[in-house]
């Protein structure tokens, strides 16, 4: 019986633990803000959408590679000019009327005092899963 019920609890458990991890466009849109405010890159680019069945496995590792290199650079450019971003807030988000696009829009405030308004554009793809789309 002690089996029977922490089987149950585990799978409670799990089904609360999905059901908290949202793949909405805007927890994939803040997650990929926190991941440029952590300076995780490889969180980053994990989020971008690539399109597994035109890409073999080892070109869409290439291109992540690639892109992370550039994203470090750009980023740390950035914040040579505006100072690291010191908060960001989600302000808007619009879902297409198909619902297999969106567009996140944050307030994002710098270490130098400015603030700026960005918008992340994100895709579903077939299984339902919300990613970053670079629009390639």
């Amino acid at each position: 019986m002690k089996k029977l019920m922490s089987f149950v609890l585990a799978v409670f458990a799990i089904i609360a633990l999905a059901a908290c991890s949202s793949n909405s466009p805007k927890s994939v849109a803040e997650k990929a803000m926190k991941s440029i405010v952590d300076k995780d890159y490889k969180t980053y680019v994990d989020l971008i959408y690539f399109d597994k069945a035109k890409k073999s496995p080892e070109d869409v590792e290439k291109a992540k590679e690639q892109l992370r290199e550039m994203l470090q650079g750009k980023l740390e450019k950035s914040i040579k000019e505006k100072g690291a971003i010191k908060s960001y807030k989600v302000v808007n988000e619009e879902i297409s009327e198909e619902g297999d696009k969106a567009v996140v829009t944050f307030e994002v405030s710098y270490e130098d005092g400015k603030t700026d308004s960005t918008a992340v554009q994100l895709v579903k793809d077939k299984d339902g899963k919300w990613w970053l789309d670079l629009g390639k």
